[in-house]
């Protein structure tokens, strides 16, 4: 979408941040998936979860964004 309004010019879309704290267990939680180490990545995801921060895992990757 952000893609399209370079076009149109008509919408606006913020960029969103994140906390340090987010973000370190954003690596940490990369890290985990990188050895298979399934369930302490999960846990990252209910720590960041109880931040307002909902992870989604892709074929090309991870992203988050604010619940």
């Amino acid at each position: 979408m952000a893609g399209l309004d370079t076009v149109l010019g008509i919408m606006h879309f913020e960029e969103e941040t994140i906390g340090i704290e987010s973000l370190q267990l954003l690596n940490e939680r990369n890290a985990m998936r990188k050895e298979r180490r399934w369930q302490e990545a999960d846990a990252i995801r209910e720590k960041l979860a109880a931040l307002g921060i909902d992870v989604y895992d892709t074929p090309q990757g991870s992203f988050w964004r604010h619940i």
